[in-house]
């Protein structure tokens, strides 16, 4: 596995368990061309813990291996959550990430709108404070609304 840019590249001979295993990542895609597959830099641990879990020996390039030593996302590379209130609701906005999902899930009152494509918090008193300390244990960066106070 090394790393490209934002992104995390995955090579490795066919191997059908692993194929499958790599398949279940987010936002994976293949290159038929370079016969690589890859993910966004910040799902690098979730492709490492899934390819050992298959069995696999998974080798990093230098700066791979470096970040994971820190256990570091680069800022630029975490996922990015904006946070606004319209109304009674706090509008809760990030592209689709399994690990921000089920950090959200813990927000007590929280319901996803589809047609918004935003999670909903009530406001109600400690609710955005609870919100941002439960966003806050994942590794994204945060953008709340200007005007928005904890």
């Amino acid at each position: 596995m090394r790393r490209r840019g934002d992104e995390a590249v995955l090579s490795f001979d066919y191997d059908l368990l692993l194929v499958r295993a790599v398949k279940t990542l987010d936002r994976r895609r293949y290159d038929p061309m370079t016969k690589e597959w890859t993910i966004p830099i910040h799902y690098y641990a979730d492709a490492l813990a899934t390819l050992e879990a298959e069995g696999a020996e998974v080798e990093m390039d230098e700066e791979l291996a470096d970040m994971h030593e820190r256990a570091v996302v680069p800022p630029e590379a975490r996922p990015q959550i904006t946070v606004e209130q319209s109304g009674d609701q706090y509008l809760i906005r990030f592209e689709y990430n399994r690990s921000l999902v089920q950090a959200i899930k813990k927000v007590p009152g929280r319901t996803f709108d589809a047609v918004a494509r935003a999670w909903l918090v009530p406001v109600e008193e400690g609710a955005l404070e609870n919100l941002l300390a439960t966003l806050n244990e994942t590794e994204c960066t945060v953008e709340v609304a200007p005007g928005l106070k904890a």
